[in-house]
This record gives C-alpha cells, sequence and structure tokens, in this order.
C-alpha cells in the first residue's frame, strides 16, 4: 500500500482508465479533414449598366496554413479545397488593371470541414 491507501493494482487501474479517456479525447480533437472554397471571379461597375460579369484569373486565399491559388476560367468560376479555418480571398483579372490591381472578396470566409463555402471577388471598374 502506498501513502495514500491504494494498493498498486488500484493505481494501475486508474491509470488505465485515464489513459483511455485521454485517447478518446483525441479523437474528438477539432476539424482535421478539408472544406471546400468556390466563387467567382467578377468585374463590376464601369459603363451602365455594370451588372456582374464573370472574368478569368487567379483567386488567391490567404489563411492559417499559408497561400492557395486557383486559375479562373472563362466562366468565372474557381473552387479549392482547403484547411478548415478562416481565409482572405483576393483576385486578379488581365482584364483589370494589367492582372496587377487587387479584387476583394466581401470580408473572410470560414472554411469548414466537409462543407462548402462560398466567396466571390470582385474588381471594381470606376
Amino acid at each position: 500500500m502506498n501513502v495514500m491507501g491504494e494498493t498498486r493494482g488500484a493505481t494501475v487501474r486508474r491509470l488505465g482508465v485515464s489513459f483511455i479517456g485521454l485517447v478518446l479525447l483525441a479523437g474528438c480533437g477539432g476539424p482535421s479533414g478539408p472544406g471546400t472554397l468556390s466563387g467567382h471571379l467578377y468585374m463590376v461597375g464601369g459603363p451602365a449598366p455594370g451588372a456582374p460579369r464573370a472574368v478569368e484569373g487567379t483567386v488567391v486565399a490567404t489563411g492559417p496554413d499559408g497561400r492557395h491559388t486557383a486559375t479562373v476560367g472563362a466562366d468565372g468560376r474557381y473552387t479549392m479545397q482547403l484547411a478548415p479555418g478562416t481565409y482572405t480571398v483576393t483576385g486578379t483579372s488581365p482584364q483589370y488593371g494589367e492582372g496587377k490591381s487587387p479584387c476583394p472578396a466581401n470580408g473572410t470566409v470560414a472554411v469548414v470541414q466537409s462543407e462548402v463555402r462560398t466567396a466571390d471577388a470582385y474588381c471594381q471598374m470606376p
């Protein structure tokens, strides 16, 4: 018996139960699989009517694990798989500012495991 009055067997059983509890909790950690971020790159403003027009270019999502780039086709669509977290989305298009001017999305987007989130980027014409 030790000072607390426990037997060695009881101590081993208690440690075993604690270890199993820790293993189970480790499996309940936060999201670990990817989520999907998709959207469009649009040109807006300019001569009337100034309605959004899909443009080709590049979209960059910057978040907790770095920068991720997607190529945007003539339909203006992009899709990327990202780790869960909060991302800032910015696009560029050769049809806007010679491809050097940023086309931001409105605010940030929270990517969640196994879910699809949307962020459209806008190239604002004067």
